[in-house]
């Protein structure tokens, strides 16, 4: 006879834009701290759909710092090609594949659940299955007071403080309306919030981009554009011909990936 459990409470975790806000690939505590309030009010679990899940060595040593805070990740969303715009349905795979395992009697049923990112996942492929389930951060600023709020009562029960579904604008694209005019006056790139915003990546895709795949399995996307300075995460050294890719990238010369193209 299968034991009853409480149904297990979810958060869906993106890393840069959202716990790391920087040029240097560094945790940031108060966002951790943030993270952690959540969690300890609402004691969901985390699952990784950040993109550094896909780098073995940036994977563990996630995982590693989460735990010191006393936050419990208890899995990572199946890794399609990264440079589709896919997360939402990264995110429903997995929850799919943890309802249907073979020991799914075993284990606590999944109950609420928010995913929290700073691409407009929304709009992304399979979007529509997030609808009351996501919380949007800004890229520069990352997890605020405010936005943990508002996870702590998505997971709660409260739906309505999720994002809302995106509004159709007369261009054919579709923004969040409470989001589109402070990602424009924010974007480093000046984006008018009448035009569909690129989903763009940051310096660590570009350095993983141009490091050898053969190691980590990372997949190479085509050319992407890098905001801020050129960096490594957690300092990893780089060749000459890599770091000066790299800072063409961050500097602006590089080309925008044709869309859709994900962003870590």
């Amino acid at each position: 006879m299968s034991r009853v459990h409480e149904p297990i409470k979810l958060v869906f975790l993106d890393i840069d834009g959202v716990i790391c806000c920087n040029a240097y690939g560094r945790l940031e505590e108060p966002k951790l701290e943030l993270l952690k309030h959540v969690c300890q009010r609402t004691g969901a679990k985390v699952i990784l759909s950040t993109d550094w899940r896909r780098v073995p060595q940036l994977k563990a040593q996630l995982i590693s710092t989460l735990k010191t805070y006393g936050l419990q990740c208890i899995g990572a969303t199946p890794c399609r090609p990264n440079w589709l715009a896919v997360r939402p349905e990264e995110i429903v795979a997995w929850m799919k594949g943890y309802a249907t395992a073979p020991n799914a009697a075993d284990k606590p049923p999944i109950g609420t659940w928010v995913a929290v990112d700073d691409r407009p996942l929304l709009q992304e492929q399979g979007g529509d299955e997030l609808r009351g389930h996501f919380v949007r951060t800004k890229l520069a600023v990352g997890l605020t007071e405010r936005l943990a709020q508002r996870m702590i009562d998505v997971l709660n029960g409260d739906p309505s403080q999720a994002d809302p579904a995106p509004t159709p604008q007369a261009h054919g694209a579709y923004a969040s309306p409470h989001l589109a005019a402070a990602d424009a006056s924010s974007s480093p790139f000046g984006t008018p919030a009448s035009k569909p915003a690129p989903i763009i990546a940051d310096s660590r895709r570009a350095a993983l981009v141009y490091s050898s795949a053969g190691s980590s399995g990372y997949q190479t996307p085509p050319p992407v554009v890098a905001h801020g300075p050129a960096s490594f995460a957690h300092g990893a050294p780089a060749d000459d011909a890599k770091a000066a890719a790299v800072r063409a990238y961050a500097s602006g010369r590089g080309v925008l990936a044709p869309k859709p193209v994900g962003a870590i």
